[in-house]
């Protein structure tokens, strides 16, 4: 996909129909403006930016990345239940440019489009829609990754505090004989 188009992609079947992603144009995202050549595609919130939620769906399915081109492809990497495009499955770690029309599967039940945009098409709210949902994804698995170290770190300092006062219940029986 080259000079004015973008890409969005709409789930049109599984857990999370209705979601969708705007995927700007691939000669932007590699420059200096954006960042984000890479998206993960996941079930869950951490660490994937397209999230999916459906079981058929591994934590780090797949991502969308800008190949060497400047297009926009989709890799599965190593996903249990396969990612296809327009019915062939891919070959784990290798990609597949993706097109106007294109049908992506994600697991068994989550079915992508894959739309080309004019970016005078695309509206504002399209755009914020999809932004806002990717950083959500982000913030939730921000969220996750934090909960998991304060559990962590509570247990730490649980441990330590039941190991302080056993060592207290040595002492007073050391004293007491």
């Amino acid at each position: 996909m080259s000079g004015s188009v973008s890409l969005r992609l709409d789930v049109v079947e599984g857990p999370s129909k209705g979601t969708s992603l705007a995927l700007g144009r691939a000669e932007e995202a590699s420059g200096k403006g954006w960042k984000r050549t890479v998206i993960k595609v996941g079930r869950t919130a951490t660490g994937s930016q397209f999230r999916l939620k459906d079981a058929e769906v591994s934590q780090r399915h797949g991502e969308l990345r800008v190949n060497a081109d400047g297009a926009w492809e989709v890799v599965d990497l190593g996903s249990s239940n396969g990612t296809h495009v327009n019915g062939e499955e891919l070959e784990e770690g290798v990609g597949v440019v993706l097109r106007d029309g294109d049908e992506v599967m994600f697991g068994t039940s989550s079915l992508v489009k894959v739309t080309a945009v004019a970016e005078e098409e695309m509206t504002v709210e399209e755009y914020l829609n999809s932004e806002c949902e990717r950083q959500v994804g982000q913030i939730m698995g921000r969220a996750v990754d934090l909960q998991a170290k304060m559990k962590s770190e509570s247990q730490r300092i649980i441990d330590e505090v039941k190991a302080f006062a056993d060592g207290l219940r040595e002492q007073n029986r050391n004293v007491a004989v």
